[in-house]
């Protein structure tokens, strides 16, 4: 008996925190799934133009928290890989990219920021394709704003970035309508990448490190494009479906079986942050897919 009256506050307060919580992701779940099945409700906020190696792909000054550069001659090159990435990035990694430190006060490899990932993707192309470095453009394209971390994160960076994400798609295709393009959308950037495929399409898609995308399928999403998919064996992103408890996971994870995606390989060690390693075998074979040769990188196994 003393026991039941001990455990009845407990019960109360612990209710007092779950069924909000429940309420607050049961909200964010409908919002996501409306978005990745009927696009982005707003209009875009970002708009852009052509730009040399290294400058702002960005067409005003618009937000300030915004950055979109190009590593690569976007004018000519014949293959563009987009970088969408998730919670947790800003523009720092942009402007002062050496200052910036881990959580234990170490500097950050600059493979590890987006404009190490651009960098680190256009070398992995080199060693795919003759002249795959001269022949490739990619975007480091924070076009819009993430959220700082995955609690409290809302459908509201969603749905900016996919409206923003459609309106960069489409300035391509007028600018670039002969280049290939390849989407490499990185954990809540997947969400984002999802919700704009109601409107425009890639020609690949690759989904690294990603949570889920509101779909139990990749035939699901509204694209015709291949889809890949893959995840470190140390990437805890798989965590966040813990939330699925109250009705908030993100769907199935894409680097499963069950979800259908071709299989992107994955050795690094450096989990959620290490899919841009240099040498590593993701992305060499991100290299192959954005160079046009996935054939190449199902069958890279180191």
């Amino acid at each position: 008996m003393n026991l039941v009256r001990w455990a009845q506050p407990v019960l109360v307060a612990v209710g007092a925190v779950v069924l909000p919580l429940s309420a607050q992701l049961n909200a964010w779940a409908d919002e996501r799934n409306d978005l990745v099945r009927d696009g982005a409700k707003t209009a875009a906020t970002a708009s852009y133009a052509l730009a040399r190696d290294g400058e702002s792909l960005l067409a005003d000054g618009g937000d300030t928290g915004l950055r979109v550069t190009v590593d690569g001659d976007l004018a000519t090159a014949g293959h563009v890989a987009v970088l969408v990435p998730g919670v947790d990035t800003d523009a720092a990694q942009f402007d002062a990219p050496e200052s910036l430190t881990d959580r234990d006060g170490q500097p950050i490899d600059w493979w590890k920021t987006m404009p190490g990932w651009a960098r680190s993707l256009r070398l992995a192309a080199a060693e795919s394709a003759p002249g795959g470095f001269d022949d490739l453009a990619v975007v480091a394209w924070l076009g819009y704003r993430p959220p700082a971390a995955w609690a409290g994160a809302t459908a509201g960076a969603m749905e900016q970035g996919a409206a923003n994400l459609v309106a960069f798609e489409q300035f391509l295709n007028q600018a670039r309508p002969d280049a290939e393009v390849t989407w490499v959308c990185h954990s809540y950037g997947s969400l984002v990448c999802a919700a704009a495929l109601v409107e425009v399409d890639p020609d690949a898609l690759v989904l690294v490190g990603s949570p889920g995308v509101g779909v139990a399928k990749a035939s699901q999403l509204s694209t015709e494009a291949p889809v890949w998919a893959g995840q470190t064996g140390k990437d805890l992103i798989g965590l966040v479906q813990l939330t699925g408890i109250f009705g908030g996971a993100f769907g199935v994870l894409p680097a499963s079986e069950d979800f259908g995606a071709q299989s992107l390989p994955c050795d690094s060690l450096d989990g959620h942050s290490g899919y841009f390693r240099p040498g590593s075998s993701q992305v060499r074979a991100m290299g192959r897919i954005v160079m046009g040769s996935p054939a190449a990188a199902a069958g890279e196994s180191s």
